[in-house]
């Protein structure tokens, strides 16, 4: 089994779980349309409303949220093997986040109408892709926790300046 993993560059935590292995590339390849995308070229525009899967073969991407300023905030620098897109899908909503490409990159963009039926038909996509998930969940979930650890302990020194 092939199986394609990305460290980030940014931080030392373990990468997200990848879902390219052999039988998921080939499952998705064949309905999927492999493109490629020059740097600084946008894959995925935040509000569209076609909801694609898309798989970064090669090349890296960054994942946008708009902010008050004229570009978005970066949350998240994609690798080979990572996945964008499904979130839309699976949520039947326009996207919620611009993709970029930092480097050239190429993807494969698999129609997302047919995402349900992969799941159910591949199950190493299913496994990496539930995995893959879970660990984003994860590490969301460890910020969150953080920052209100960080608005206690403002709360508490702010309530010490008051008294």
């Amino acid at each position: 089994m092939r199986r394609l993993g990305y460290t980030h560059p940014v931080t030392s935590e373990a990468p997200a779980p990848t879902l390219l292995d052999d039988e998921a590339l080939e499952y998705l390849g064949r309905l999927g349309e492999q493109m490629e995308f020059s740097e600084g070229e946008t894959i995925l525009h935040r509000g569209e409303t076609r909801s694609d899967f898309w798989v970064l073969l090669q090349g890296e991407a960054d994942v946008l949220v708009p902010t008050d300023g004229p570009t978005g905030e970066t949350i998240i620098r994609l690798g080979p093997g990572e996945s964008f897109g499904e979130l839309a899908i699976f949520r039947s909503a326009p996207t919620s986040a611009d993709v970029v490409a930092v480097t050239s990159v190429t993807v494969l963009r698999y129609p997302g109408e047919y995402l349900p039926t992969a799941l159910a038909e591949c199950g190493p996509l299913r496994r990496s892709l539930l995995s893959r998930m879970a660990h984003l969940i994860h590490r969301q979930t460890a910020a969150t926790l953080g920052l209100a650890k960080q608005t206690r302990a403002l709360a508490d020194l702010y309530q010490g300046a008051l008294d």
